[in-house]
C-alpha cells in the first residue's frame, strides 16, 4: 500500500517539476539560479527513469522510491535555503520547481511510513518462520 503511494506521489512530484520547467521555458520567465534549475531538474530526471523502469520491468522497489523521496527532501530543503536571499517575486511554477515544507513534510512522513511497515513485515515473517521450524 505504502509502495504505491510512494509512486504516485513521486510520479505527480515529477510531473510538477518537469512541467513548471517546460512552461516556464516556453513563456522564457526563467528567473531561478542555476542550481536550483539544476537540482530539480536532476531529480525530475531521476523521477522520470524511476517512472520508465517501473513500466519496463513492471515495478519498482521500495528502495528506489524512498532513495527518491529522501533526495526529494534534501533537494527541497537545498532549494529552501538557496532561495533565502531571492530578491525577486516568485510564480507558482517557481515555486513547484523549488518546493516548500509541505513536500518535506509529505514525504518524509511516508518514508517513515513505509520504513515502518517494511520493518513490521521482517519481524512477522521471521516470527512465522521460527514458528514453523519449531512446529516441525
Amino acid at each position: 500500500m505504502y509502495k504505491k503511494l510512494l509512486y504516485v506521489t513521486m510520479a505527480l512530484n515529477t510531473l510538477l517539476i518537469m512541467g513548471s520547467v517546460l512552461i516556464l521555458i516556453m513563456m522564457g520567465k526563467l528567473i531561478l539560479p542555476l542550481s536550483i534549475m539544476v537540482l530539480s531538474i536532476t531529480l525530475g530526471f531521476f523521477g522520470i527513469v524511476l517512472i520508465v523502469r517501473s513500466i519496463v520491468l513492471k515495478g519498482s522497489r521500495l528502495y528506489q522510491l524512498i532513495l527518491y523521496h529522501l533526495l526529494q527532501i534534501a533537494v527541497t530543503c537545498i532549494n529552501l535555503l538557496l532561495i533565502l536571499n531571492f530578491p525577486m517575486a516568485i510564480s507558482i511554477f517557481d515555486v513547484f520547481i523549488i518546493g516548500t515544507l509541505v513536500h518535506v513534510f509529505i514525504s518524509a512522513f511516508l518514508v517513515y511510513l513505509s520504513l515502518k511497515n517494511h520493518r513490521y513485515q521482517i519481524q512477522k515473517a521471521r516470527y512465522l518462520n521460527s514458528k514453523s521450524k519449531s512446529n516441525c
